[in-house]
């Protein structure tokens, strides 16, 4: 297996460990934040700066967000070159998050009831069932999820799903890198907190909230808080751990599966494709009823042939000339000739005949 392959398998549960990583350090920095002093909880908020780029059309709105203050710092286009290097110097000391912001119309949100059976392997079920609950592909859309809390009913778990297409998000990550600000995170107007559409993999990973945390936790409050948070933290790391491993377990099935499935749907356009041809060729029943009752009572037929709606008609009759005006007046038949001279029958009084014709379906049957 090569390198390549390999990281490509490790991508959906790292994905997952890294969320669930993100939310665990958000909802610890909630709890810690409760315990602290009104005045000092607001100074630590208001030293969580982000850089915000949000989307409006081909252009977007960059500014400097701290705590309740905003600062606008400039507008960018898809296209341009660099223009807010001089306006983003000063915040780059303050080592600031930066996002990406869509408008809400871009980003489709529905609420959906899954198995609780896979509640613990959601990221690669949602992978294969993109197809399904949205009118997109898996590849083309990023996407992220939430549980709500207590909405687990029955058998079924019931989740809130975010996407959004790559190809409304990927030029804005490539501008803001052009800016010297990479986003750490994509999300939408009206999303819910902590939501993040960008792929773990393609996050920057963020330098200025260690030197914050270190000076926070130089205190007294931190053993407490350390002691206190210790236990959750470890259930929930061997709940990762089971995770992971649980993955590794299904993986071989889902690739079965995802086997199958093409299976199935090359098996199902092979039919599709045999009815088509079914329902474009015309009915030999048809033709010879046609014939049956258009030809005269003094004609009778003595070979029919039939290739792909080419058909080759020899017999005898009364007035073979006629004959031409009789089948071309059948609908789908046209194109009538014959195919030899006409032969005079001895002692008889007919004529013999071999006449073709092309045959095909009428419009409407």
């Amino acid at each position: 297996m090569s390198k390549r392959s390999a990281l490509a398998d490790l991508s959906a549960p790292l994905s997952q460990v890294a969320q669930l990583w993100g939310q665990l350090a958000e909802r610890w920095r909630a709890g810690f934040g409760d315990c602290l002093p009104v005045a000092l909880g607001r100074r630590l908020a208001a030293r969580h700066a982000l850089l915000a780029v949000t989307v409006e059309g081909e252009t977007a709105t960059v500014s400097f967000e701290r705590g309740e203050h905003r600062t606008r710092v400039g507008r960018v286009a898809l296209g341009e070159p660099p223009t807010l290097q001089d306006a983003l110097a000063p915040f780059r000391k303050l080592k600031p998050t930066a996002i990406l912001r869509l408008p809400a119309d871009t980003v489709i949100t529905r609420r959906v009831e899954l198995p609780a059976q896979i509640k613990k392997n959601l990221h690669n079920a949602l992978v294969f069932e993109i197809d399904r609950l949205t009118p997109f592909q898996a590849a083309q859309v990023y996407f992220d999820y939430r549980v709500p809390p207590a909405e687990q009913r029955g058998g079924k778990v019931l989740i809130d799903l975010a996407v959004c297409l790559r190809d409304q998000v990927t030029p804005w990550v490539e501008r803001m890198r052009a800016e010297r600000a990479a986003p750490e995170g994509v999300t939408w107007d009206g999303g819910w907190a902590g939501a993040n559409l960008l792929p773990a993999g393609d996050r920057r990973v963020s330098q200025g909230g260690g030197r914050l945390l270190a000076q926070v936790l130089a205190g007294g409050v931190l053993i407490l808080a350390a002691a206190a948070a210790l236990s959750p933290l470890w259930q929930q790391r061997e709940q990762i751990i089971a995770l992971t491993r649980a993955i590794e377990d299904l993986r071989p099935k889902a690739e079965r599966a995802a086997t199958l499935r093409k299976q199935l749907e090359e098996t199902r356009q092979r039919v599709e494709f045999a009815v088509n041809q079914k329902n474009r060729e015309p009915r030999l029943v048809d033709l010879l009823k046609d014939l049956t009752e258009r030809l005269p009572d003094d004609t009778y037929v003595q070979n029919l042939e039939y290739t792909r709606g080419a058909a080759q008609l020899r017999g005898e009759s009364a007035k073979a000339t006629a004959l031409i005006g009789s089948l071309e007046e059948v609908p789908g038949i046209d194109g009538v000739t014959f195919q030899s001279p006409v032969v005079q029958v001895p002692n008889t009084g007919k004529e013999r005949f071999h006449l073709s014709f092309q045959h095909k379906r009428p419009e409407g049957q």
